[in-house]
């Protein structure tokens, strides 16, 4: 007998909680001491699927990091688990390298939906919930209510991927929570970075993961990206999102294009086509992170890394970045970023007193060429 697919098992509605194996299982640098003392006791069953990425915070920015981090390494090596040490952004690492469609990955990360771009589904929890999964090898969870979007039609040149993730927040909020599990069937071709975002976005706004299938499936609804236009997510803790072009004149000190959501391949030659041969604002800080090593290694050799220096940006390691918001990139009171960053809570890259605004890539770049935010 075959085995169910993701989309088959979760279709099962009578059943009222699940059961599954994790594939893998992700643990990076913001694992808290107790967490970690507690594996460094425990003999792990299945060692060889947990994959231990330090990414966030990296290189180290203060003493306390680089001790952690050195203690979360020995405690991998010695028990000869799989390390992705400052390679990048794990998430974007593991879609590159391990994850596979119908695959399970549990973490404590708030991307882990992003995942879903490789039709696996990622699964996040809190640090109690991980330590169970790691060592009884299995994820229970209550089942979740599942929403299927067609995408359709064609994205306009001007709307970024990452514009039409809010439109569907916009569209959906009201039938989305944290039992909530979207499942795509994408009749537009999107590429593995673009479907990356919807998932990651998915997550953001409220559901409990995301994730693409080739399945034939029924689909609840159809979300036609055609008629979609550019989108800002405001500053605050909640996803209050306004149409770029009903906003007016906001002065920008710094902007940040990388991270998860950001820092992709795509994201990167999508920033570099606008900021060619031109030159960043007057006290602007713009700086780029590509997501990855691997990324990193191809934005050098299609001469973008030379477009973003030529153009005044600051290009740092591949990582988290800004993004994380405690070492790199840090805002001082009432300045404002435009981030292509997963946060815009107060104090998320800074201050409190700072604000931060989500956009995409582009509009990002035309924001470090006008000093402003708008249209």
């Amino acid at each position: 007998m075959m085995k169910q697919t993701l989309v088959q098992q979760f279709s099962e509605t009578q059943q009222t909680t699940c059961s599954l194996v994790p594939d893998y299982i992700m643990l990076t640098d913001t694992i808290s001491d107790a967490m970690l003392e507690k594996l460094e006791n425990l003999d792990i069953p299945s060692k060889n699927k947990l994959i231990v990425c330090i990414d966030h915070d990296t290189p180290n920015s203060s003493i306390a990091v680089g001790k952690k981090q050195r203690r979360l390494l020995t405690w991998a090596l010695d028990r000869n688990i799989t390390v992705e040490k400052c390679q990048g952004v794990g998430y974007i690492r593991l879609l590159e390298s391990y994850v596979k469609h119908n695959d399970i990955i549990a973490g404590t990360g708030y991307h882990m939906a992003g995942l879903g771009a490789a039709g696996a589904l990622g699964i996040r929890m809190t640090e109690d919930e991980l330590w169970e999964t790691i060592k009884n090898d299995k994820v229970t969870l209550p089942h979740p209510a599942v929403l299927t979007i067609s995408l359709t039609g064609t994205m306009p040149n001007y709307v970024s991927i990452q514009d039409v993730a809010l439109a569907i927040q916009k569209e959906y909020s009201n039938k989305i929570d944290d039992h909530t599990l979207i499942v795509f069937k994408d009749e537009t071709g999107l590429t593995t970075d673009q479907r990356y975002d919807l998932c990651h976005f998915a997550q953001q706004y409220g559901a409990c993961s995301a994730l693409f299938t080739e399945e034939t499936i029924s689909c609840n609804t159809r979300f036609d990206i055609s008629a979609t236009q550019p989108l800002v997510v405001l500053p605050g803790t909640s996803n209050q999102t306004e149409y770029l072009g009903a906003l007016h004149d906001i002065h920008v000190n710094e902007v940040f294009i990388g991270g998860c959501r950001g820092g992709k391949l795509e994201d990167l030659r999508a920033a570099a086509a606008i900021l060619k041969g031109k030159h960043i604002a007057y006290r602007l800080r713009l700086v780029v992170t590509p997501a990855t090593s691997s990324i990193y290694l191809q934005a050098l050799r299609e001469g973008l890394i030379d477009i973003f220096l030529d153009c005044g940006a600051v290009v740092m390691n591949q990582g988290c970045s800004v993004c994380w918001g405690k070492a790199q990139g840090i805002l001082d009171a009432g300045e404002v970023l435009v981030s292509t960053g997963s946060y815009h809570y107060p104090g998320c890259c800074g201050d409190t007193n700072a604000d931060v605004y989500l956009a995409s890539p582009c509009t990002a770049a035309h924001c470090a060429i006008t000093g402003t935010l708008s249209e």
